[in-house]
């Protein structure tokens, strides 16, 4: 980068009869002589040695003894959510950690 003699401003580079050449946009300046520069960047790594691969299919949610009213497994995620106001008692979801039919019961 490189900055006009004149007024300070930032030189950008320009084509000027098949020559490169650095020109100020704000006065007009030109620089015919410059030293060109390289950014170099070098990877230690690849790109996606980084990444995780999380498998959907794995249940986060916590899990308690609920019999499945679809498939009577006594296994089920559940989760809390107050959907009505704040007086009233939270419904409690659940997921058959088997056959993932999800159920409801009010508080």
């Amino acid at each position: 980068m490189d900055f006009c003699n004149k007024c300070g401003s930032v030189l950008v580079m320009k084509e000027d009869k098949g020559k490169q050449i650095l020109v100020c946009r704000k006065c007009g300046n030109k620089k015919q002589h410059f030293k060109h520069m390289a950014i170099i960047e070098k990877q230690q790594k690849k790109p996606l040695d980084d990444v995780v691969v999380v498998d959907r299919s794995e249940e986060t949610l916590p899990t308690t003894k609920a019999p499945c009213p679809k498939c009577s497994h006594t296994e089920a995620a559940w989760w809390v959510r107050q959907m009505r106001s704040a007086d009233e008692p939270p419904t409690v979801f659940y997921r058959c950690t088997r056959c993932r039919h999800s159920w409801r019961e009010y508080g």
